[in-house]
Order: C-alpha cells, then structure tokens, then sequence
C-alpha cells in the first residue's frame, strides 16, 4: 500500500555488490549505499551476507520510511504555515502602531502653510519631515515583510485605481535621505497619467528597485527612476530605475529574482544583505501578471561596471478573490 501511495525507491547494486536505494522523499531524494536488501540483492555473495549481516535491511523498512517522510511532510507544511500566519499577526500589530504614528505626523504638517501636500512637507522643519520620510519607509518595508511571510498577501483586497507616478515619486521622495548617505543623487523623469487598478502591495516593486540602484550604485553618480505611459495602449505605463554599478554577469542573471541570491558584485559593494528584495518584487510583480526584466550596457571603458536597468510593464489587474 505505501509503495502505491507514495513514490517507490529505487534498488540498484553497486560494483562491490551492496545495495544502492534511492530514496524520493517530499525533501528531496535520499540515497542510501553501503547496506544490502536481501530480496532485491542477488549479486552478494553468502559468505559476504553473513560477514556483512548487520547491514541487512529489509525493503519494507525503506518503503515506511518514505509513508513516513511523507507524513512527516504534511506536519512541518502545517506548522510553517501556522507559524506564517503567528507572524503575520505580529506584523499586524507593528503595521498598526506606525500607520498611527503616521497618521499623526502627516497631521501635524496638514496645518502648515501650502496649497499641495508636498508644498506643506517641504515647508516642514527638518525634523519633522525626516521623521515622516522614516516612518513612511518603515510602513513600506513592514508591507514587505509581511508578504515575505505570507506571498499570498500580496493579492489580498481588491484592485484600485493606482496614480502610478505619484506612487512611485513618493517613495523617490522617502529615499531621498537614504541617497545622499550614499552619495548618489536620485531623479526622477518621465510623464504618466495613467491609474490603472493595482493592489495595495504594488508600492513594494518600487521601494526594492530603489532601495537596490542606491545600495548598489557607484558613489556620486545619478539614479534616474522614470515612468512613462506606454502610446497607444491603454492603462498600461513603464517603470524603469537606471544606476550605475558592478554588471551582474551574463550567467547569473536568471538567477537575481532568486531567494537569498547576491551576486559577486552586490557581495563586494555591501557586506550586509538578504538576497530577498527582488525576490518579494518578482512575486508582487506576478500577482500583477508581469514581469521584472534586468538589463546591463556595459561601459567599453570597464567590462565590470555598467549602466544597470531594472524595469516592468504595469497595468490593469482583476482581483484574484472570488466573491
């Protein structure tokens, strides 16, 4: 019955005549040699399966082995997944907290003089403002960690009319203080009228392609963060973030969306990383049915550096909850 139920290990002999079993576990596959089972293993020798009797194993046990990896695998799913969950919550209450502080500051600048938001932020003292541009990057990087947590969150509520440009100048503006600690100026171009219906997680894509242009940039050169409407279609604009940096070499670049993936140069630039930046955005980007492309013009000057470009085509998404 286990055998029909769960993947069937595989027996072969090798050239000393033990046992060789591969084992497909939901981990992964298991191989175990150095052992002999008897019914499959006819190439032994008697004297050799006495001498060698404690490494006797009957195939049954292995067959149980696999029902029990197997079940052993349904348990530690539902423990992550409780787990996720339990630390969602926590991300929750700390989500609440800021959203509050948040509310409160951006209080506090709606009574200073100016017609617009931004008129009223840039009229702010120094203090006051920088505290609004940090608890605004807290807020979105809390929203990052929570769909690292749960990716399923990053479809949760419904579609709404986005104003892409200002979504993405506001987190230029948040990053601004961040730019200049790492002595590279941040631009931003590009004409874009467009709203198309977008999740709330959207932000994130942003934020990390930012975040990454000003980690990784050389020190006084220029990120331009653009975003035009695309002529002729409808509800549909580009995002692109162009900075100057160590190339990701031609054979690694699939692999940049990757969980925990650096590359050499990221690696060289900052001690300090966890790789899951353009990872949480590969997947906020497929949950808006697109994709993040990178692209690299090297410099003839030096093969190393190069004029780096990550990007995505962004438009109108239809929630993925059925009513």
């Amino acid at each position: 019955m286990l055998a029909q139920t769960h993947p069937y290990p595989k027996h072969a002999t090798c050239d000393r005549s033990f046992s060789v079993v591969l084992v497909p576990t939901p981990f992964g596959n298991l191989l175990i040699n150095g052992v002999f089972v008897p019914f499959y293993n006819s190439t032994m020798a008697p004297k050799e399966r006495k001498r060698n009797r404690q490494q006797k194993i009957p195939f049954e046990r292995i067959q149980a082995y696999v029902g029990a990896a197997a079940g052993a695998a349904t348990t530690i799913r539902a423990i992550t997944e409780r787990c996720a969950t339990e630390m969602v919550a926590g991300y929750h209450d700390i989500q609440t907290a800021v959203n509050l502080t948040l509310r409160n500051a951006e209080a506090v600048i709606g009574e200073l003089p100016g017609e617009t938001d931004e008129e009223k932020i840039d009229n702010a003292p120094p203090a006051l403002k920088s505290l609004l541009k940090s608890v605004g990057l807290l807020k979105s990087r809390l929203n990052m960690a929570s769909i690292l947590a749960n990716p399923e969150s990053a479809g949760f509520g419904n579609p709404r009319p986005t104003p892409v440009y200002r979504v993405v100048h506001r987190m230029v503006r948040l990053f601004e203080e961040q730019a200049q600690r790492y002595r590279v100026r941040l631009r931003m171009t590009g004409t874009s009228f467009n709203t198309p219906s977008l999740y709330d997680s959207f932000e994130t894509i942003p934020l990390v392609l930012i975040d990454n242009a000003i980690k990784y940039s050389y020190h006084n050169t220029e990120i331009v963060v653009s975003v035009d409407d695309l002529p002729g279609v409808a509800w549909r604009c580009r995002i692109e973030v162009n900075s100057v940096g160590d190339i990701v070499p031609e054979h690694l670049r699939r692999r940049v969306f990757e969980r925990g993936f650096r590359s050499p140069g990221a690696k060289e630039t900052v001690a300090t990383g966890s790789g899951l930046g353009l990872f949480v955005a590969s997947i906020v980007a497929g949950v808006h049915q697109t994709e993040i492309y990178y692209q690299a013009d090297a410099f003839r000057t030096n093969a190393r550096s190069a004029s780096n470009t990550f990007g995505l085509v962004v438009g109108s998404v239809s929630a993925s909850r059925q009513p």
